[in-house]
């Protein structure tokens, strides 16, 4: 019996709960303690408001507390049965079904899978011949190539492995996949029996074959036998370069996601009923695996720590930013911007592998953390970009900061053996309100000084 790991992200799922937990009731509590304590006097709140604003935050803590049970219980209960049924999935026990109440990604994903145990039980019962056993055995590797996929983080190879298997019918000479987005139908992948191919057969929104796609929701069969829609199946067969077309929405939440296209060009060829099917279980595999990507992206919308060096990511980083310069309007403050790129990152890319690459983020990431306060925030924006969030400090102390950071970097790196790993880094740094009164204005005044330190000769801050 093959038996899975399933993991929507890097971390645990019961970790991301409880930081989503902190993130939205606990940290908010603390921060406000944190400003009361500091300014009370200044905003003039007297005991009695601090008695109401604490009875206030516990209500809001416990509401919180039973939103996490709830939600833990749920996700992770679904968890155990899909694990539960791919495994029995994988010793060919096609009497299960995925049983996941609601309305949500997790629940379409539930779908999915009945969908594909349904197709599957379709192909087994159609005949008890060579072939459709052949089919059936087929199916199964192809549902775990793409389940092992999936769990690997290899989303991106998902849809060349069903090409390349759709490849394997004889029957089959070209397959396409074509992606709905706001241009139309584009073709992100073709396959022939060489290898893959771009044959530019994106639909477009001003073709009548665009209306026609949109609207599709069944099997659309062009072959000898085909006699309905004869003003259609021209442009079909002219804009394929095939004689014979076997065309299956891919559908997520009824809505058509992407096509997949398979052809050939053999005289007097029908598709029969074993083809449509091995075709619509290559689309549900597509589907389900759409369905977990956007599962996916949501769950990461939700974290708030960068996998590589343990600072916080880009998303919450930003959203911090502009909590912290509101706070600094407020209470007529500063807040400082440091904006730091390790220099030469790109050579140093190219002579080491990836777990060198993340022991030296790892190292800097440490760094970083060790040079700021308790109220600091550091993040990581990009591969080798990082962001400091200084409360309360100004454009000089900011720079002293900074100037400190960068020498200890510098002297950190100095000793390695090998000359292109002795790596410094540049920067620049920018000041709520004089820089600017949102994020994205401080940030565009620090990167800018980074350039000018980058263009100067490096291992600089500008300010």
């Amino acid at each position: 019996m093959v038996r899975m790991k399933l993991s929507l992200m890097q971390a645990k799922i019961g970790e991301k709960i409880r930081v989503i937990f902190w993130l939205v009731s606990i940290l908010p509590f603390l921060v406000s303690v944190f400003i009361i304590s500091k300014y009370h006097t200044y905003l003039k709140i007297g005991k009695a408001e601090i008695i109401f604003f604490l009875a206030l935050a516990a209500v809001f803590i416990l509401n919180g507390f039973f939103i996490l049970i709830k939600l833990r219980r749920r996700i992770l209960k679904v968890m155990r049965d899909i694990i539960q049924g791919v495994n029995r999935l994988g010793s060919q026990d096609l009497q299960h079904e995925f049983r996941i109440e609601g309305d949500d990604e997790l629940s379409e994903l539930g779908a999915s899978l009945n969908r594909l145990i349904e197709r599957l039980r379709q192909t087994k019962t159609l005949d008890k011949s060579a072939l459709g056993k052949n089919v059936s055995r087929r199916f199964i590797l192809g549902f775990t190539q793409v389940c092992s996929l999936l769990l690997g983080e290899h989303k991106e190879k998902v849809v060349p492995a069903v090409l390349k298997e759709l490849m394997t019918d004889g029957d089959i000479e070209i397959a396409h996949f074509l992606k709905a987005d706001k241009q139309g139908f584009i073709e992100e992948r073709s396959r022939n029996k060489m290898g893959e191919v771009i044959l530019g057969v994106d639909v477009l929104p001003s073709e009548k074959l665009f209306g026609y796609l949109s609207t599709l929701s069944v099997p659309l069969k062009i072959d000898d036998q085909k006699s309905t829609g004869e003003d259609i199946i021209p442009l079909f067969k002219e804009k394929f370069k095939m004689a014979n077309l076997l065309l299956q929405p891919v559908l997520l939440n009824q809505e058509t996601v992407a096509i997949l296209v398979v052809g050939n060009n053999q005289a007097g060829f029908v598709w029969d009923e074993q083809d449509i099917l091995w075709l619509q279980s290559q689309a549900s595999l597509l589907a389900m695996a759409f369905c977990y990507y956007n599962l996916q992206q949501q769950l990461k919308k939700l974290e708030i720590r960068d996998s590589a060096t343990g600072l916080y990511n880009e998303t919450f980083i930003l959203s911090r930013l502009q909590e912290e310069i509101k706070r600094a309007i407020i209470s007529q403050r500063q807040c400082g911007l440091i904006f730091l790129d390790v220099d030469n990152f790109e050579k140093i890319r190219s002579r080491c592998d990836s777990e060198n690459i993340k022991s030296i983020l790892r190292k800097i990431g440490i760094l970083l953390s060790d040079s700021v306060g308790e109220i600091d925030c550091v993040g990581r924006l990009g591969d080798d970009e990082f962001v400091i969030i200084l409360p309360e400090k100004n454009k000089r102390k900011t720079l002293d900061i900074a100037e400190q950071i960068r020498k200890k970097i510098e002297f950190a790196f100095s000793e390695e053996p090998d000359a292109f790993l002795r790596l410094t880094i540049s920067g620049g740094i920018s000041e709520n309100p004089v820089d600017g009164v949102t994020a994205e204005e401080l940030l565009s005044k620090a990167k800018r000084l980074l350039a000018e330190a980058k263009a100067e000769g490096k291992n600089k801050i500008k300010f």
